[in-house]
């Protein structure tokens, strides 16, 4: 599975191919690979893009375990749709998406054991001490993922697109 990104707000063509480049370079886990694709229609040009991996749960991909209690979740503001499970933290009211399991495979004990967790870590954020913090969060990480995202000033990154492997 594939993604075709529209390069629309990227008049250089190079913006996304950047971010993802230093992404890897940062060692962001699971930044996309991707390629530079021009699409055409019966002959005519549409428009270059870039063919990006999707984010799903596989080896070659986002490597979790969802029977060990990890999971995929996204910062999701959207509407709900019926193919996700949704809950807002407690502290800082924020709505996550679960993208794996899938609903259908999702235990009521693996959503209370999530939940849990995630109020856990938003108490440990709130109270400031960075060894409850660091129980909760890898902290390289997300401070290169922090980087990438304020370097190249994105837009999106709390309203949509944005995954978490916990």
């Amino acid at each position: 599975k594939w993604t075709l990104l529209a390069n629309c707000f990227d008049k250089t063509l190079l913006r996304n191919q950047t971010v993802f480049d230093v992404s890897k370079q940062l060692g962001v886990p699971f930044t996309p690979d991707y390629r530079v694709v021009d699409v055409y229609t019966n002959d005519t040009l549409q428009g270059s893009y870039l063919l990006v991996d999707t984010i799903e749960v596989s080896p070659t991909r986002v490597d979790i375990d969802t029977s060990k209690n990890e999971f995929l979740l996204e910062l999701d503001y959207n509407p709900q749709d019926e193919e996700s499970r949704y809950f807002y933290s407690p502290t800082y009211e924020i709505k996550f998406a679960i993208n794996e399991p899938e609903i259908k495979d999702l235990t009521n004990e693996q959503y209370t054991y999530l939940k849990e967790l995630i109020t856990n870590a938003e108490k440990a954020l709130a109270s400031g001490n960075m060894s409850e913090i660091e129980k909760y969060f890898d902290i390289e990480s997300m401070a290169s993922f922090y980087l990438v995202q304020e370097f190249f000033r994105n837009v999106d990154v709390n309203t949509s697109s944005t995954r978490f492997c916990v």
